[in-house]
């Protein structure tokens, strides 16, 4: 590791190695253990776009030293992925997929480079496609490190997502009902007599709870779509046309 030297700008010296810690205990290793090292800087260490998952509890990012050259961090990098070892050689714990040290910002491989890498896939999955049950094991092994469980689907993510929907209800605009409509009487979808029959059947002999009506006038009333005489006497006129059509069996 090289010294601070004066004739580099302070701005080069920006650059930092973190690691992230496991938060149960896996099949690999034992909670409180390192998974990933890896070297950035700014935001990097919290990134969602890793190929690896972030710990959710930022409690579980290390940072291992700051205020590093790129090629410095680089090194240090290369050193501590060697000393813990990789899943996937067999060598160690953590989860990262090269050996560190993965060249400087901007680097753009060769066409020469990028050819033998599809050839090498190729000659080692047989295709292009290299998602193998071994991948998706190892993907579900991350999320488990991670989160503890497959399903990330919580009562707190359905709370938040209810939150932003009262928060932010979608309406339509007038200019996008006038295009539905527009494009609708465009492209006609014809219904078979055969489908009309298959749909009446199907919704035979069903009646609307009292509670789901009471609950859809009530949301009516909130967004101002009361019925007025103007859409009564538009919508008895819809339903006249319907009727209409059915008995002289043709779309409306």
């Amino acid at each position: 590791m090289s010294t601070y030297d004066e004739n580099i700008s302070d701005s080069q010296y920006r650059f930092y190695v973190y690691a992230y810690l496991r938060t149960v205990d896996s099949d690999t290793a034992k909670a409180g253990t390192l998974y990933y090292i890896g070297k950035g800087q700014g935001r990097r260490a919290y990134d969602s776009t890793h190929r690896t998952c972030v710990p959710k509890d930022q409690s579980k990012i290390v940072f291992y030293q700051h205020n590093l050259l790129e090629k410095d961090a680089y090194e240090l990098e290369t050193a501590y992925i060697k000393l813990f070892g990789r899943v996937d050689t067999g060598t160690g714990i953590l989860r990262n997929m090269t050996d560190g040290g993965d060249g400087p910002f901007g680097y753009k491989r060769s066409e020469k480079s990028i050819k033998k890498q599809l050839e090498t896939r190729i000659k080692k999955y047989g295709s292009l496609n290299t998602t193998t049950p071994e991948s998706i094991r190892k993907g579900q092994m991350t999320k488990i490190e991670r989160y503890g469980t497959l399903d990330l689907t919580t009562e707190s993510s359905h709370e938040k997502a209810r939150a932003t929907r009262q928060h932010n209800p979608y309406r339509h605009t007038a200019e996008s009902i006038q295009k539905w409509r527009e494009s609708r009487e465009k492209n006609l979808y014809i219904i078979s007599k055969d489908t009309r029959e298959k749909i009446s059947k199907a919704k035979r002999g069903y009646k609307r709870s009292l509670e789901s009506r009471i609950k859809q006038s009530e949301t009516r009333k909130q967004n101002g779509n009361t019925n007025t005489p103007e859409s009564k006497a538009k919508s008895k006129e819809t339903w006249r046309l319907k009727r209409l059509a059915k008995q002289q069996d043709r779309p409306i």
